[in-house]
């Protein structure tokens, strides 16, 4: 990983596309990925346009989408400019949506063209995330780039306000949690203290990028260290998940508790129980690590890093992927906190 000059978004933006400028950044399973250079260059066009439109430093964006390549070149893009992205789940209502608009004092809108219909009639200026131009494989030279991307992004200040996430409210509408580049980039760094990425590292990403936890942990600290990044085209069933993660075959993923405990109750824990044996404690333990390669397979063979937050892990599938030297680990934060608050690395669970 190179040297940060700055904790600040628009650090990354420019110099991520120069160092790992040819390898894959972000992209669909089962298509190709748009290289870092593809993406600094999509950063620029973007944050023209948003220009182009009038907005300015401190203008308050809103980014409506699901999961996709896009999203990222767009909160990058608003951020990197100085304006402030303020991510919004896609499972949101529309009068939680409406609620944000209006409680951000937002200036425009980034939406999917399959959420728009969940906009009021009046809302600010909008922008199709689907008009970022496809790009893919240019020739663009690392140091003409970063020269590009240098002229677009003049400096920012670390403690400015770069993203405002709004938490599902539990007691009455959603709180707007103010974060600073520092805030999100210095907690990203601080992951390195846990696990230090590779840029021969896949992720899968399957938790929304609107919530800060699979933002920082999936999304800017694979992309300050040179990782790809791949993103489903449906929700992650367990039909969709298994062979997206034997295309993908991911070194990383940041999940919760629910896809695990799914998984082993589903799958795992049936056929254990099926086994006479595994009442037997010493046994139970030896068919748990059985099970437990066979699943690391099913998930790809190559995971090194098994994420959980979110929520409590349940004790009993716990004891199953510590029987079964599974690569997870286990974390907790908040979104107050950019989300990570303490951690842990694969094997000292």
């Amino acid at each position: 990983m190179y040297q940060l000059s700055s904790y600040t978004l628009r650090e990354l933006t420019v110099r991520s596309p120069r160092v790992y400028a040819r390898r894959p950044a972000v992209g669909w399973v089962g298509s190709d990925s748009h290289s870092y250079a593809d993406f600094g260059l999509l950063c620029i066009r973007f944050a023209d346009q948003l220009r182009a439109a009038g907005l300015t430093n401190g203008d308050r964006i809103v980014l409506l989408a699901e999961n996709r390549p896009e999203w990222g070149v767009a909160y990058m893009a608003i951020t990197a400019a100085g304006m402030v992205v303020v991510p919004v789940l896609a499972d949101f209502s529309p009068e939680q949506i409406a609620n944000i608009l209006k409680h951000a004092d937002s200036s425009a809108v980034v939406v999917s063209d399959k959420l728009r219909p969940k906009l009021p009639a009046s809302c600010p200026k909008t922008f199709r995330l689907e008009d970022i131009p496809p790009l893919l494989d240019q020739d663009s030279q690392a140091k003409e780039l970063e020269a590009e991307l240098e002229q677009c992004f003049s400096p920012v200040a670390e403690d400015s306000m770069a993203a405002i996430i709004y938490t599902s409210g539990t007691t009455g509408n959603s709180k707007g949690v103010m974060l600073s580049h520092k805030n999100l980039v210095w907690d990203a760094w601080a992951t390195r203290s846990i696990i230090r990425l590779r840029r021969n590292d896949r992720l899968l990403s399957v938790l929304p990028l609107a919530h800060t936890y699979e933002c920082t942990i999936g999304f800017i600290a694979p992309f300050m260290q040179g990782c790809s990044m791949k993103y489903l085209d449906r929700a992650p069933t367990a039909s969709v998940l298994i062979p997206a993660m034997e295309a993908v075959r991911p070194t990383v993923m940041c999940t919760v508790p629910l896809i695990i405990e799914k998984t082993f109750r589903l799958s795992v824990k049936p056929t254990l129980e099926k086994i006479k044996l595994y009442k037997n404690p010493t046994m139970k333990k030896l068919l748990h690590w059985v099970a437990g390669r066979k699943l690391y397979k099913t998930f790809g063979g190559r995971l090194r890093f098994f994420g959980v937050g979110g929520a409590g892990l349940a004790p009993d599938v716990e004891t199953f992927l510590l029987d079964a030297h599974f690569p997870h680990a286990i974390g907790y934060g908040l979104t107050e906190t950019a989300p990570l608050i303490a951690g842990c690395a694969p094997g000292k669970t």
